[in-house]
């Protein structure tokens, strides 16, 4: 039985399209991890391992596979649908039916008509839609990349004519601001902390430059009184089911031994007095359990909202101890492993602004000293 040249076209496209989708997902779901922990995204060959022998152990942890999984199938999904489309509409056009996207759009998809652009209503999941509709500029170049690729394979398989993709005008990545407590608002930020019983959490947090999923997950038996060092080697994660569970850190750099200041050292000490016989450093005052990283986040908020501060991340309390380290003449190799970076060439690209502001004040003190030997 001979088989229908379209339909076998159509086949070795879908062929050619899974067989290729964890390669180019792979970017897209790294630059969605990176928005929100820049610093600890899984490496291309972590996620090409997991997605390739999902059965066999990984170095993701279960918030990572999930994340993941569920951005790659939700890639697939738009990827899919919108290749049934182009496919659709290059047919239609070659025979006359239709003659511009619109009409097409018209034709097929009435609905949506008013408002199809990905950026403004693109999610799929109702949860999500209903929340925020549209897709962030990332994940719109995401399905460009693979589409683009696709079609262009496709077109060079005398699949199509010609790649629909090739000039379409793709969104820029957006870059988030990275923002610092300023040093003359740290004294009115640790006050509003002590007001709030929190004080020794978020001193600690701004001399370590610790995660928040780390800084729940300390225990009393991870402090070094002596050498007045934490031993940072678990973080709170959420697995499959989003329940939050500790797990190791994302990578072998992150396991690490982060030295603090004495008065660090003495604000814990009074921190485990009040619950002498709990294992966690820094527990929850309503359950007695690890602090939930949300609830972190959430007092974080309260704190600024108190001293009457502009609203940043918490995460920018991690930028804030590395660009005040970094201006105050900690060399970089060491900034960087106590972040738990996986180089110090990330480091120095992160925080370009502050090691420019070192290189200004370099070039002064040389400037002083070629000017009093002339």
């Amino acid at each position: 039985m001979t088989m229908n040249p379209f339909e076998q076209s159509t086949q070795q496209l879908l062929r050619f399209l899974t067989s290729h989708a964890e390669l180019e997902v792979i970017d897209y779901i790294r630059q969605e991890i990176q928005h929100g922990a820049p610093d600890s995204i899984p490496t291309e060959e972590e996620l090409f391992a997991f997605f390739q022998s999902p059965d066999e152990p990984t170095k993701l942890d279960a918030y990572q596979q999930m994340l993941a999984t569920d951005k790659l199938l939700e890639y697939a999904e738009i990827s899919l649908r919108t290749l049934c489309d182009l496919i659709r509409y290059q047919q239609l056009k070659e025979f006359g039916i239709v003659h511009s996207a619109k009409e097409f759009i018209q034709l097929f998809h009435p609905d949506e008509q008013e408002d199809n652009d990905l950026q403004s209503n693109g999610k799929l999941r109702k949860v999500q839609k209903k929340e925020k509709p549209g897709l962030s500029n990332s994940t719109v170049r995401g399905i460009h990349m693979m589409l683009h690729n696709a079609l262009d394979r496709a077109v060079k398989e005398k699949l199509i004519l010609t790649n629909p993709t090739e000039n379409c005008i793709i969104p820029k990545i957006e870059k988030q601001e990275m923002k610092i407590l300023h040093p003359d608002h740290i004294s009115a930020y640790l006050n509003a902390a002590e007001q709030r019983n929190a004080l020794p959490m978020f001193y600690l947090e701004l001399v370590s430059g610790l995660r928040k999923g780390e800084l729940v997950a300390l225990q009393w038996s991870d402090l070094d009184e002596a050498n007045c060092t934490i031993s940072v080697s678990k973080q709170a994660s959420w697995d499959t089911e989003h329940q939050l569970i500790l797990s190791r850190p994302k990578t072998g750099n992150s396991i690490r031994e982060v030295s603090i200041p004495q008065d660090a050292v003495e604000l814990l000490k009074q921190e485990h007095a009040k619950h002498p016989s709990n294992p966690w450093m820094f527990p929850s005052s309503r359950t007695g359990e690890m602090y939930h990283p949300d609830s972190v986040v959430t007092l974080h908020k309260r704190i600024l909202k108190d001293a009457g501060l502009e609203h940043i991340r918490f995460h920018d309390l991690r930028h804030t101890f590395a660009t005040l380290a970094l201006q105050n003449g900690v060399d970089v190799k060491t900034v960087s492993s106590m972040l738990g970076h996986y180089d110090a060439g990330f480091t120095l690209r992160t925080y370009t602004h502050a090691t420019r502001q070192m290189q200004q004040k370099a070039a002064e003190k040389m400037g002083s000293f070629m000017a009093q030997i002339r």
